[in-house]
Protein backbone atom coordinates (compact mmCIF):
# COMPACT_ATOMS: atom_id res chain seq x y z
CA UNK A 1 0.00 0.00 0.00
CA UNK A 2 2.99 2.40 0.95
CA UNK A 3 4.23 1.47 -2.72
CA UNK A 4 1.32 2.49 -4.61
CA UNK A 5 0.74 5.78 -2.51
CA UNK A 6 3.78 6.86 -3.53
CA UNK A 7 2.74 6.19 -7.31
CA UNK A 8 0.35 7.95 -6.72
CA UNK A 9 1.71 10.97 -5.46
CA UNK A 10 4.24 11.31 -8.00
CA UNK A 11 1.49 11.09 -10.64
CA UNK A 12 1.98 9.71 -14.48
CA UNK A 13 5.60 9.35 -15.70
CA UNK A 14 6.55 11.89 -18.49
CA UNK A 15 6.48 10.91 -22.19
CA UNK A 16 8.99 10.82 -24.59
CA UNK A 17 8.08 14.06 -25.80
CA UNK A 18 7.98 15.81 -22.62
CA UNK A 19 11.56 14.61 -22.52
CA UNK A 20 12.62 16.04 -25.30
CA UNK A 21 13.26 11.96 -26.74
CA UNK A 22 10.41 12.69 -29.69
CA UNK A 23 10.14 14.94 -32.04
CA UNK A 24 7.22 17.18 -31.64
CA UNK A 25 6.33 17.68 -35.42
CA UNK A 26 6.57 14.89 -38.26
CA UNK A 27 9.46 15.53 -40.01
CA UNK A 28 8.82 16.45 -43.43
CA UNK A 29 9.38 14.71 -46.30
CA UNK A 30 12.08 15.25 -49.16
CA UNK A 31 9.80 16.14 -51.63
CA UNK A 32 8.15 18.37 -49.26
CA UNK A 33 11.36 20.37 -48.21
CA UNK A 34 12.25 20.52 -52.08
CA UNK A 35 9.04 22.43 -53.10
CA UNK A 36 9.96 24.88 -50.36
CA UNK A 37 13.10 26.08 -51.54
CA UNK A 38 11.99 25.83 -54.92
CA UNK A 39 8.13 28.04 -54.50
CA UNK A 40 10.59 30.47 -52.77
CA UNK A 41 12.49 31.14 -55.90
CA UNK A 42 9.28 33.17 -57.76
CA UNK A 43 11.35 33.66 -60.85
CA UNK A 44 11.41 29.55 -61.46
CA UNK A 45 7.61 29.43 -60.68
CA UNK A 46 7.31 32.21 -63.56
CA UNK A 47 9.25 30.33 -65.45
CA UNK A 48 7.54 27.00 -64.97
CA UNK A 49 4.31 29.36 -65.93
CA UNK A 50 5.84 29.76 -69.02
CA UNK A 51 6.92 26.80 -70.00
CA UNK A 52 3.04 25.66 -69.34
CA UNK A 53 1.98 28.44 -71.27
CA UNK A 54 4.16 27.48 -74.57
CA UNK A 55 2.85 23.79 -74.25
CA UNK A 56 -0.60 24.16 -74.45
CA UNK A 57 0.42 26.88 -77.51
CA UNK A 58 1.70 24.38 -79.07
CA UNK A 59 0.09 21.18 -78.16
CA UNK A 60 -3.80 22.59 -77.78
CA UNK A 61 -3.32 25.43 -79.73
CA UNK A 62 -4.37 23.60 -82.83
CA UNK A 63 -7.37 22.27 -81.41
CA UNK A 64 -8.93 25.84 -80.84
CA UNK A 65 -7.15 27.76 -83.65
CA UNK A 66 -7.44 26.35 -87.39
CA UNK A 67 -5.10 28.68 -89.54
CA UNK A 68 -4.03 26.89 -93.09
CA UNK A 69 -0.75 25.57 -92.86
CA UNK A 70 -0.66 23.31 -95.47
CA UNK A 71 -2.61 24.80 -98.93
CA UNK A 72 -0.20 27.47 -100.27
CA UNK A 73 -2.49 30.89 -101.27
CA UNK A 74 -0.39 33.56 -103.06
CA UNK A 75 -3.09 35.89 -103.30
CA UNK A 76 -1.98 35.76 -99.84
CA UNK A 77 1.43 36.44 -99.44
CA UNK A 78 3.52 38.15 -96.42
CA UNK A 79 0.33 39.83 -95.67
CA UNK A 80 0.62 42.06 -92.30
CA UNK A 81 -1.73 40.95 -89.28
CA UNK A 82 -5.05 40.92 -89.23
CA UNK A 83 -7.98 39.56 -87.82
CA UNK A 84 -8.10 36.42 -90.11
CA UNK A 85 -4.30 36.16 -89.75
CA UNK A 86 -3.53 37.27 -86.18
CA UNK A 87 0.37 37.24 -86.95
CA UNK A 88 0.09 37.39 -90.75
CA UNK A 89 0.91 34.77 -93.46
CA UNK A 90 4.50 33.67 -94.93
CA UNK A 91 6.15 34.14 -98.59
CA UNK A 92 3.48 30.99 -99.42
CA UNK A 93 0.42 32.47 -98.20
CA UNK A 94 0.08 30.43 -95.08
CA UNK A 95 -1.11 31.68 -91.65
CA UNK A 96 1.89 32.09 -89.62
CA UNK A 97 0.15 31.59 -85.87
CA UNK A 98 -0.62 28.09 -86.87
CA UNK A 99 3.15 27.51 -88.22
CA UNK A 100 3.66 28.99 -85.08
CA UNK A 101 1.96 25.90 -82.91
CA UNK A 102 3.76 23.87 -85.51
CA UNK A 103 6.69 24.87 -84.79
CA UNK A 104 6.83 25.18 -81.00
CA UNK A 105 5.39 21.95 -80.81
CA UNK A 106 8.24 20.26 -83.09
CA UNK A 107 10.94 22.62 -81.17
CA UNK A 108 9.44 20.87 -77.69
CA UNK A 109 9.06 17.34 -79.18
CA UNK A 110 12.35 16.85 -80.32
CA UNK A 111 13.88 19.42 -77.28
CA UNK A 112 12.09 16.84 -74.27
CA UNK A 113 12.90 13.58 -76.48
CA UNK A 114 16.70 14.16 -77.13
CA UNK A 115 16.83 15.65 -73.36
CA UNK A 116 15.85 12.65 -71.84
CA UNK A 117 17.79 10.63 -74.68
CA UNK A 118 20.66 12.21 -73.24
CA UNK A 119 19.75 12.32 -69.54
CA UNK A 120 19.12 7.84 -69.62
CA UNK A 121 22.13 7.71 -71.38
CA UNK A 122 24.69 10.07 -69.18
CA UNK A 123 23.47 8.54 -66.40
CA UNK A 124 23.66 4.76 -66.95
CA UNK A 125 26.74 5.41 -68.39
CA UNK A 126 28.80 7.56 -65.59
CA UNK A 127 27.25 5.11 -62.94
CA UNK A 128 28.61 1.93 -64.60
CA UNK A 129 32.01 4.23 -64.88
CA UNK A 130 32.26 5.69 -61.58
CA UNK A 131 31.07 2.36 -59.76
CA UNK A 132 33.96 0.15 -61.57
CA UNK A 133 36.89 2.44 -61.43
CA UNK A 134 40.45 1.53 -62.62
CA UNK A 135 41.52 0.97 -65.91
CA UNK A 136 37.46 0.72 -66.91
CA UNK A 137 36.82 3.79 -65.42
CA UNK A 138 39.95 5.63 -67.14
CA UNK A 139 39.32 3.88 -70.73
CA UNK A 140 35.42 5.41 -70.60
CA UNK A 141 36.86 9.12 -70.26
CA UNK A 142 39.07 8.83 -72.55
CA UNK A 143 36.03 7.67 -74.87
CA UNK A 144 34.15 10.68 -73.88
CA UNK A 145 37.24 13.03 -74.36
CA UNK A 146 37.55 11.73 -77.80
CA UNK A 147 34.03 12.65 -78.35
CA UNK A 148 34.17 16.14 -77.09
CA UNK A 149 37.51 17.03 -79.01
CA UNK A 150 35.64 15.76 -82.31
CA UNK A 151 33.92 18.13 -84.77
CA UNK A 152 30.54 17.87 -83.82
CA UNK A 153 29.19 20.22 -86.40
CA UNK A 154 30.71 17.71 -89.34
CA UNK A 155 29.33 14.77 -87.71
CA UNK A 156 25.79 16.20 -87.80
CA UNK A 157 26.31 17.04 -91.80
CA UNK A 158 27.02 13.49 -92.40
CA UNK A 159 23.89 12.44 -89.95
CA UNK A 160 21.74 14.38 -92.23
CA UNK A 161 22.94 13.87 -95.22
CA UNK A 162 22.64 10.04 -94.82
CA UNK A 163 19.53 9.40 -92.80
CA UNK A 164 17.69 12.35 -93.69
CA UNK A 165 16.36 15.40 -91.98
CA UNK A 166 13.44 13.91 -90.21
CA UNK A 167 11.55 14.23 -86.52
CA UNK A 168 13.32 11.17 -85.32
CA UNK A 169 16.73 12.01 -86.63
CA UNK A 170 16.94 15.22 -85.28
CA UNK A 171 15.79 13.65 -81.66
CA UNK A 172 18.86 10.57 -81.91
CA UNK A 173 22.03 12.84 -82.88
CA UNK A 174 20.81 15.25 -80.77
CA UNK A 175 20.51 13.34 -77.71
CA UNK A 176 23.44 11.37 -78.75
CA UNK A 177 25.76 14.42 -78.60
CA UNK A 178 24.27 15.93 -75.61
CA UNK A 179 24.76 13.10 -72.86
CA UNK A 180 28.20 13.90 -71.90
CA UNK A 181 28.08 16.75 -68.98
CA UNK A 182 25.25 14.58 -67.55
CA UNK A 183 28.30 11.42 -67.63
CA UNK A 184 30.70 13.63 -65.58
CA UNK A 185 28.68 14.58 -62.88
CA UNK A 186 26.85 10.98 -62.59
CA UNK A 187 30.06 9.44 -62.69
CA UNK A 188 31.47 11.76 -59.65
CA UNK A 189 28.71 11.11 -57.34
CA UNK A 190 29.18 7.32 -58.04
CA UNK A 191 32.32 7.62 -57.36
CA UNK A 192 31.33 8.95 -54.01
CA UNK A 193 28.27 6.34 -53.42
CA UNK A 194 30.50 3.24 -53.87
CA UNK A 195 32.38 3.58 -51.04
CA UNK A 196 29.32 4.33 -48.49
CA UNK A 197 28.66 1.54 -45.97
CA UNK A 198 25.71 0.40 -47.25
CA UNK A 199 27.01 -0.48 -50.76
CA UNK A 200 30.04 -2.00 -48.53
CA UNK A 201 27.06 -3.73 -47.03
CA UNK A 202 25.27 -4.85 -50.54
CA UNK A 203 28.97 -6.30 -51.88
CA UNK A 204 29.32 -8.54 -48.73
CA UNK A 205 26.24 -9.53 -48.96
CA UNK A 206 26.81 -10.93 -52.39
CA UNK A 207 25.20 -8.28 -54.64
CA UNK A 208 25.97 -8.05 -58.04
CA UNK A 209 27.52 -5.01 -59.42
CA UNK A 210 24.85 -4.29 -62.00
CA UNK A 211 21.95 -4.71 -59.08
CA UNK A 212 24.41 -2.43 -57.44
CA UNK A 213 24.17 0.40 -59.73
CA UNK A 214 20.35 -0.11 -60.37
CA UNK A 215 19.09 -0.36 -56.63
CA UNK A 216 21.68 2.36 -55.20
CA UNK A 217 24.17 4.13 -57.24
CA UNK A 218 21.92 5.14 -59.95
CA UNK A 219 18.52 5.61 -57.18
CA UNK A 220 20.99 8.18 -55.56
CA UNK A 221 22.05 10.25 -58.56
CA UNK A 222 18.88 11.19 -59.34
CA UNK A 223 18.32 14.71 -58.26
CA UNK A 224 21.65 15.42 -60.48
CA UNK A 225 20.28 13.86 -63.34
CA UNK A 226 16.78 15.52 -63.19
CA UNK A 227 18.52 19.21 -62.43
CA UNK A 228 21.12 18.44 -65.58
CA UNK A 229 17.63 16.88 -67.93
CA UNK A 230 16.37 20.33 -67.94
CA UNK A 231 19.80 21.67 -69.21
CA UNK A 232 20.09 18.84 -71.94
CA UNK A 233 16.22 20.07 -73.29
CA UNK A 234 16.87 23.62 -73.62
CA UNK A 235 20.47 22.64 -74.98
CA UNK A 236 18.53 20.59 -77.54
CA UNK A 237 16.18 23.41 -78.64
CA UNK A 238 19.08 25.30 -78.87
CA UNK A 239 20.86 23.41 -81.24
CA UNK A 240 17.84 22.35 -83.49
CA UNK A 241 17.21 25.86 -83.66
CA UNK A 242 20.36 26.62 -84.39
CA UNK A 243 21.05 24.04 -87.10
CA UNK A 244 17.36 24.81 -88.79
CA UNK A 245 19.04 28.47 -89.13
CA UNK A 246 21.97 27.65 -90.69
CA UNK A 247 19.78 25.07 -92.86
CA UNK A 248 20.60 21.62 -91.48
CA UNK A 249 17.71 21.06 -89.50
CA UNK A 250 14.23 19.56 -89.99
CA UNK A 251 13.55 19.37 -93.94
CA UNK A 252 10.15 20.71 -95.46
CA UNK A 253 7.09 20.54 -94.96
CA UNK A 254 8.62 19.97 -91.07
CA UNK A 255 8.94 23.01 -89.57
CA UNK A 256 10.56 23.69 -86.01
CA UNK A 257 11.18 27.55 -84.41
CA UNK A 258 14.33 28.02 -85.86
CA UNK A 259 13.45 27.04 -89.38
CA UNK A 260 10.50 29.56 -89.07
CA UNK A 261 13.29 32.30 -88.03
CA UNK A 262 15.45 31.25 -90.74
CA UNK A 263 13.04 32.05 -93.28
CA UNK A 264 11.71 35.20 -91.76
CA UNK A 265 15.25 37.04 -91.30
CA UNK A 266 15.40 36.60 -95.05
CA UNK A 267 12.36 39.07 -95.20
CA UNK A 268 13.58 40.96 -92.34
CA UNK A 269 14.94 43.95 -94.77
CA UNK A 270 11.32 44.33 -95.81
CA UNK A 271 9.64 44.80 -92.87
CA UNK A 272 7.52 42.26 -91.87
CA UNK A 273 8.31 41.80 -88.42
CA UNK A 274 5.76 39.40 -87.78
CA UNK A 275 7.52 36.32 -89.49
CA UNK A 276 10.64 37.31 -87.45
CA UNK A 277 9.79 38.19 -84.07
CA UNK A 278 7.22 35.33 -82.92
CA UNK A 279 9.50 32.80 -83.34
CA UNK A 280 12.72 34.50 -81.77
CA UNK A 281 10.62 35.42 -78.80
CA UNK A 282 9.51 31.69 -77.99
CA UNK A 283 12.89 30.43 -78.62
CA UNK A 284 14.76 32.67 -76.02
CA UNK A 285 11.53 32.08 -73.55
CA UNK A 286 11.91 28.19 -74.31
CA UNK A 287 15.64 28.58 -73.50
CA UNK A 288 15.63 30.94 -70.42
CA UNK A 289 12.98 29.00 -68.70
CA UNK A 290 14.43 26.02 -69.07
CA UNK A 291 17.61 27.25 -67.83
CA UNK A 292 15.67 29.00 -64.74
CA UNK A 293 14.08 25.88 -63.68
CA UNK A 294 17.22 23.95 -63.79
CA UNK A 295 18.59 26.30 -61.82
CA UNK A 296 15.70 26.27 -59.11
CA UNK A 297 16.32 22.20 -59.11
CA UNK A 298 19.17 22.07 -58.21
CA UNK A 299 18.60 24.41 -54.86
CA UNK A 300 15.80 22.42 -54.11
CA UNK A 301 17.66 18.97 -54.20
CA UNK A 302 20.85 20.49 -53.00
CA UNK A 303 20.60 18.99 -49.40
CA UNK A 304 22.27 21.52 -47.13
CA UNK A 305 19.56 23.79 -48.78
CA UNK A 306 17.18 21.37 -47.52
CA UNK A 307 18.15 21.73 -44.02
CA UNK A 308 17.59 24.64 -43.00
Amino acid sequence: MAILSEEAASGPEPTALELGLESAEKPRSMFARGWEVFAENKLALASLVVLVLIAGFGYLGPLFYHGDVTKVNLNAVTMGPSALHPLGTDQYGLDFLGQLMRGTATSLNVGLAAGLIAAVVGALYGAVSGYLGGWVDALLMRIIDAFLSFPLLFLLIYINTVFGKSQLTMIGEIGLISWFPITRLVRGEALAIKVRDYVAAAKMMGGKGSRIIYRHILPNTIGTSIVNTTFSIADAVFLLSSLSFIGLGLQAPQADLGGLLNTGTQYASQGFWWLVWPPAVVIVLIIMSFNILGDALRDAVETRLQKR
